[in-house]
């Protein structure tokens, strides 16, 4: 299993991938908030089913408000 963490904000976002074993396969970087940055971040997550893949987003202030 892969897991990426993203640590959202308003104009960028600091993320983290690691495997099942809590080895890190990118440390710690940040993108930009733009669709460019954001293939970026897809091209660093490991080519797998991507049922093999779980991406969680920190839930931050009013963005995590679905109303």
């Amino acid at each position: 299993m892969i897991y990426v963490g993203i640590d959202v904000a308003s104009t960028k976002h600091d993320c983290f991938i690691v495997n099942s074993e809590g080895e890190a396969i990118k440390e710690v970087f940040t993108i930009a908030n733009n669709k460019a940055r954001f293939e970026k971040l897809l091209s660093k997550i490991p080519k797998v089913n991507k049922s093999k893949i779980k991406i969680g987003l920190e839930s931050t202030g009013h963005y995590s408000n679905n109303t």
